[in-house]
Parts: structure tokens; sequence; C-alpha cells
């Protein structure tokens, strides 16, 4: 899913392999598993995007890249973040 100067009002919840919001305002992000695919789901969060609330990968298995001018909260759950 890619999603572009867009402001999510209530939470965000799909399935995705891989999710990029370029200044984007969210709420909270819930990913839930892909049916058949146990690769990595990526969150890539770019062009001071902020994510206000919790961040929870369901399968376990992911990674969020966040640019220097974006922002999240301190509450991951199911993945790592990686600053870039």
């Amino acid at each position: 899913m890619n999603a572009e100067n867009t402001k999510f009002q209530e939470e965000l919840s799909l399935a995705s392999q891989r999710i990029t919001l370029k200044t984007c305002y969210v709420d909270s992000l819930i990913v839930r598993e892909v049916q058949g695919y146990d690769d990595v789901q990526v969150i890539d969060l770019r062009s001071g995007t902020k994510v206000t609330g919790p961040i929870v990968v369901e399968s376990g298995n992911g990674e969020i890249w966040l640019s220097s001018n974006s922002e999240i909260s301190d509450q991951v759950s199911g993945a790592k973040v990686y600053r870039k």
C-alpha cells in the first residue's frame, strides 16, 4: 500500500507485505498477517509522516524504516525500528 499527503482519522488496519507512507498522519497502525507470506513486513515512513499511537505488526516479523523527519510513538510491537 502506498499513500501520500493523507490523514487517516482513525486506526489504520491492513494486511500488506509493504506499506509506504509519505507526508501522512496516522493515529495508530495495525499490520495484519498476510496469509502465505513469511518474509518481513516493511513499514516505510517518509517525508515527515507521523504516527501518534501504537504500531502493531501481528506477525511479529516487521521492520519500520523511519526517515529522519518522520515520527512515531514509543508504542511499537512486533517490529524493529531502523532510522534512516
